[in-house]
Formats: C-alpha cells, sequence, structure tokens
C-alpha cells in the first residue's frame, strides 16, 4: 500500500525524533517517504513484533501501491475515447459515488477488514475500518481468503450523525468518520452497502489475471455473500452487442437521465493495475466533461484562514485552502491552491483551531492533507482557482495520493 500521508514533514520528523527512529534516505536526501516509511516498520514492531507476524489481510494491503484508479475520458486522444466506447474489448459500469473500499476476508481468522484509500496517521498503516463498519452477514464461512475491490455507500442519505448530511456521500463520509459505537447503532437501520466490481485474491491472486477472469470470481463471491445477509450487489455489467453496437453508451445516457454520476470503461482483458497512477485501461466518464472540474475536485488542505479581530470567529480556523496537483504546461508537476473554502460547522473551527504559547493561532496539523470534494462557480483566469468555492464532503476514504493530477491546459479551458 501506498506510504503516503496527509503529515506534513516537520511533524513527521519531529516523530521520528521522539521515539529515537533512524531515518536512512532512499535517495540523496531525506523525503517525506522516507519519515512514513520509517514510522510504518516501527508501528508494526511495536504491534506484531516484526513482519513475520502481521495478520494476512495487513500483510496483503502492504503488498500493493493502491487500488486500480481511472483516468478521465477528456485525457485520451479521441481515436482511443472512439475506442472504449466502440470495442467490444471494452464494457461499461455505473460509476458509483460512494467511497471506495477495499473487502478482505482472512479465512484464518475468518474475520472480515475493510479497507480505505488512506493510511491512518497514527499507525501510517493502511486504514481498517472493521471495528466501524457493521457486518450484516450471519454465519458467513468460507475455506479462502479473498479481497474485493467496491464502492461503499450508505442506504440513507439523510442519516442522522453528528453532521448533517444531505446526500449519499456525505451520508457514507459521516458514518465512516463517526466514531465506532455510534456508527454501528445507525447502521442497523441505516447499513452500509458495498457494490462490489473486482476481484483480487480468492484462494489465489487474481491481479495480474484479466478482468474477464477476475469478474467471475467476483461474481461468484458477492452472491455467496448476498446469501449470507451481506449487504452487497454486484456492479452492473454492460457491453455492446450485435443487435445494440452503442449499448454502453445507451447505458451512460441513461446514468445521467436519472442523475448518476457517470459510467466507467474498462478493459477486460487488462490486468489489474494495483499502483498510484492512473491507467490507460479503466476510463471514467462523468456527467458532463465540461464541468467535472469545476464541480467536482477532490483536493486536501495546505493551509487555513483565520477569523477577522473583533468577531465572533477571531482567534479561530474559520477555513481551508485546498491544492491540487496540477501538470504544467512543461510538464512538471506542483502544488497549485484550487480554492478556498469557509462553509465549516462550529465543531470543524473548534477542532482545527490551535492556539501557541505565544497566542497566535495555528491550524490543527491532523487537517493538512485532509481531503474534501470542492466546487466553484467559474475558474479565475488570473490565478486559476475556483470562484465562490465550497466543501461538498469531506473525503475520509482519500489521501493526497487518491486526487487526481489535473493538468493546466484542462483547468484554463473551464473558464468563461
Amino acid at each position: 500500500m501506498s506510504i503516503s500521508c496527509g503529515r506534513r514533514i516537520d511533524y513527521l520528523q519531529h516523530e521520528c525524533e521522539s521515539k529515537g527512529i533512524a531515518v536512512i534516505p532512499a535517495g540523496r536526501k531525506l523525503m517525506k517517504d522516507d519519515y512514513v516509511k520509517a514510522l510504518r516498520e516501527w508501528w508494526i514492531v511495536k504491534k506484531y513484533g516484526s513482519r513475520e507476524n502481521i495478520p494476512w489481510s495487513l500483510a496483503f494491503m502492504l503488498s500493493i501501491e493502491s487500488p486500480q484508479l481511472c483516468r478521465r475520458i477528456n485525457d485520451l486522444k479521441e481515436s482511443d475515447r472512439h475506442k472504449v466506447w466502440e470495442s467490444n474489448d471494452w464494457i461499461a459500469e455505473t460509476k458509483i459515488d460512494g467511497c471506495r473500499m477495499i473487502i478482505v476476508y482472512d479465512s484464518y481468522e475468518k474475520k472480515f477488514h475493510f479497507y480505505s484509500r488512506n493510511n491512518s496517521v497514527t499507525d501510517y498503516l493502511p486504514q481498517d475500518y472493521s471495528d466501524t463498519i457493521l457486518v450484516t452477514a450471519k454465519d458467513f464461512d468460507y475455506p479462502y481468503c479473498f479481497v474485493l475491490d467496491a464502492e461503499v455507500i450508505c442506504t440513507n442519505s439523510n442519516v442522522q450523525t453528528n453532521t448533517r448530511c444531505l446526500t449519499q456521500l456525505q451520508s457514507t463520509a459521516a458514518l465512516l468518520n463517526l466514531n465506532a459505537d455510534d456508527s454501528k447503532r445507525i447502521q442497523k437501520d441505516s447499513p452500509l452497502k458495498f457494490i462490489i466490481f473486482d476481484c483480487l485474491q480468492d484462494n489465489e491472486r487474481l491481479i495480474d489475471t484479466p478482468w474477464t477472469n477476475r469478474h467471475k470470481h467476483a461474481e461468484k463471491i458477492a452472491q455467496l455473500l448476498a446469501d449470507k445477509g451481506f449487504c452487497c450487489e454486484l456492479n452492473k455489467v454492460v457491453e455492446n452487442t450485435p443487435l445494440n453496437p452503442y449499448a454502453k453508451h445507451d447505458f451512460f445516457e441513461k446514468v445521467i437521465a436519472r442523475n448518476g454520476e457517470g459510467v466507467v470503461l474498462k478493459n477486460r482483458n487488462a490486468v489489474y493495475h494495483a499502483t498510484s497512477s492512473r491507467t490507460i485501461d479503466c476510463v471514467k466518464v462523468k456527467r458532463s466533461t465540461t464541468d467535472s472540474v469545476a464541480s467536482d475536485i477532490d483536493a486536501f488542505v495546505t493551509d487555513y484562514v483565520v477569523g477577522t479581530d473583533g468577531t465572533r470567529n477571531e482567534n479561530m480556523v474559520v477555513g481551508f485552502v485546498f491544492s491540487v496537483k496540477m501538470e504544467k504546461e512543461d510538464g512538471t508537476i506542483v502544488t497549485h491552491p484550487i480554492a478556498t473554502c469557509s462553509n465549516v460547522s462550529d465543531y470543524i473551527k473548534e477542532d482545527a483551531t490551535v492556539i501557541d504559547p505565544d497566542g497566535s493561532v495555528k491550524l490543527n496539523p491532523d487537517y493538512y492533507g485532509r481531503v474534501a470534494t470542492v466546487k466553484g462557480q467559474n475558474v479565475s483566469a488570473r490565478n486559476l482557482r475556483l470562484t465562490h468555492a465550497t466543501i461538498e464532503t469531506w473525503r475520509f476514504d482519500k489521501g493526497i495520493d487518491g486526487c487526481e493530477t489535473l493538468k493546466e491546459s484542462f483547468i484554463r479551458s473551464l473558464i468563461f
């Protein structure tokens, strides 16, 4: 699993020093990854004694860099865009507006584990939600370990937590971020549901086999789980046929007509790319190719805004500066501030505020690198930032590596 995290390098350096950890650079100088890797290994020894003693589920997650990530269709050449729609080598699935989750069943423990794309900011290991997610399956037993790739969604888009939820995604993120006891209590009436779309392991490792083979395993296990009461379903697959060579595009139009987010197009002959690089074998097509960035950006916190003196919010963090990874015209990747958002609750303001001994206001280090979906009304031509930007929902299932790298030319194309 990717060793990235939302902590700043100075925080990581201080933590290594406080624990007496000697950090060895992988290159010429010490980088953030070096500190994270050293801290991760320290925690593995502390919790398990050595790597040889870690559970099978965790060992599997540490063996991959990332769940497979999609490219945007706009990033493809025009000829390739036609191919993914027209070729029978490509299938279409509904794009689910939920939180990515890897389901790991450990047959040795006879226990489910649920891993997001994030790493814990406590022990820097893959984030496991097994204590938070209520398993609805009764008496489930399977002789082999398996791993499923899925999206998790809340079955109640207006679930009542400590935050007001108006959408399915907001409800899902809120339940995952809530303390375990309260979350499981709410899930008894509003369970989390898993939409399964791939299988990475079923007794044997399947990552290097074609999608067609992996999908057969996903279909089999999804049915076994559903039969035992596990709240899940297999994501619908659509392909072109001789009678309807436009079935995939027709399916996309139907998804959009019912206010769905879009579809994901996959190469049926491709292996599973378990890396943080976005692959050409998996392409997402969202409901609007012209406003997909302006209204749907996953960005991460890099700075903060302090309340104005003389107001009730003075000496408090009242907003966040969100950034994205942007590829400039010369090919270099930079961290680009994309939005400043201040539509946050009083609870978030208090939690995000730290007062130094000298009385100055600082941002709680836990918020650096935290990901949220943000949107704005337009893109400013002067500084390429969203205007009137707001936070749509916090994405606790994502880290910085889960955020797409946006091309500067594409952002500029949204200016109007």
